[in-house]
């Protein structure tokens, strides 16, 4: 199902889901940084994968 087909008040709901996906990706993945066990460069690397992996697959 497209996330970004999806018209009016579906569409809100799905985008608000995805963000929420998105912002627990983020905070999941930089807990390693904080904790000092990876690099700024790995963390991004890793959380954009899994955000592109989180939009292909809701296309």
């Amino acid at each position: 199902m497209c996330i970004f087909c999806k018209e009016g008040k579906n569409r809100s709901v799905y985008t608000r889901s995805l963000n929420r996906q998105i912002r627990a990706i983020a905070e999941e993945e930089a807990a390693g940084y904080y904790d000092g066990k990876k690099t700024l460069e790995d963390v991004s690397a890793v959380i954009q994968s899994r955000v592109q992996i989180l939009v292909q697959e809701n296309l």
